[in-house]
């Protein structure tokens, strides 16, 4: 009997022990409960944000100016149809903040020319002041050269432009007929108002192909690369200088090189370049034509 009773007691105090369990358990629930309910509700959409939030810019940091020109972007065509080849090659900034933008426009008849268009600093056309006739266009906001001009190069590319001084500097390649046609680099030159200066041009020989490739200015010295192919390699690259007047003007420096143009012929093996090796001897002044044109 006292084993029965014992037995009893401990199922009795078994079930007093589950059913406290099971009330504490309630409690910790309702509690995990109202400590959910008690979070703030979201007051939109659980959606991803369209962009990372922006960071502070920091030193050196480029960042797209949406104010500039209309939306960040400007976009010319030189007032013309939307059905021909605009193409903006080069740009210089002028020490004022200006823009220069140089390029190939249409010509008619399927060529090309020069064009030239200057933006202020917040992208907005600037009207030349001073453009020379017969260069202006659509009530001188462009430059057209040489726009039917007679004894001035027929452009086909732009390879640099710089501006010293007043005056804007743009290197060109020429096509001229001589038999075929051939390349030789032309720097053509404007004041920043406008103004045809002239333009000048130059090659060490006569092969087909003496293209401009690039140009530097340092104080008063105008500095071209060109580079040479004949039978379909280039196999040879040259320089020339120019002197700057005091009017923009150019002035061939013939002491520099050899008769004034150095040229560097590379290796033209199967193996590729090896030790370039100067040509820089002298040459005949028929060989390295300059004329200026103004």
């Amino acid at each position: 009997m006292n084993i029965a009773s014992d037995s009893t007691r401990s199922r009795a105090l078994t079930g007093r022990r589950r059913r406290r369990i099971l009330v504490l358990a309630g409690w910790a629930l309702a509690l995990a409960m109202g400590a959910v309910g008690a979070q703030p509700k979201p007051t939109g959409p659980l959606t991803v944000p369209a962009a990372e939030p922006e960071l502070p810019n920091g030193a050196n940091d480029f960042v797209y100016d949406r104010f500039f020109a209309v939306g960040g972007i400007s976009v010319d065509r030189f007032a013309g149809t939307s059905n021909a080849s605009y193409e903006g090659q080069k740009l210089v900034r002028l020490p004022g903040g200006d823009v220069v933008v140089a390029g190939l426009v249409p010509a008619g008849a399927g060529a090309q020319q020069l064009g030239i268009v200057r933006y202020s600093p917040s992208g907005r056309r600037v009207t030349w002041p001073a453009i020379s006739a017969p260069f202006g266009h659509n009530a001188s906001q462009y430059i057209l050269y040489p726009n039917g001009a007679a004894n001035s190069p027929r452009v086909t590319n732009v390879a640099a432009i710089a501006q010293r001084s007043g005056y804007i500097y743009v290197l060109v390649d020429d096509m001229y007929p001589d038999g075929l046609d051939k390349y030789r680099p032309a720097v053509v030159v404007f004041a920043d108002t406008g103004r045809f200066v002239g333009w000048w041009f130059i090659h060490p020989d006569n092969d087909v192909y003496n293209n401009a490739r690039d140009m530097a200015i340092i104080g008063n010295k105008l500095t071209l690369l060109g580079g040479n192919s004949a039978g379909g390699w280039w196999t040879k690259f040259w320089t020339a200088r120019f002197a700057i007047n005091a009017d923009g003007t150019l002035s061939h420096d013939a002491s520099f090189g050899g008769n004034g143009v150095s040229v560097f012929t590379l290796s033209a093996s199967a193996g590729g370049c090896s030790t370039p090796r100067s040509a820089a001897s002298a040459r005949s002044p028929a060989s390295r034509s300059i004329t200026p044109r103004a």
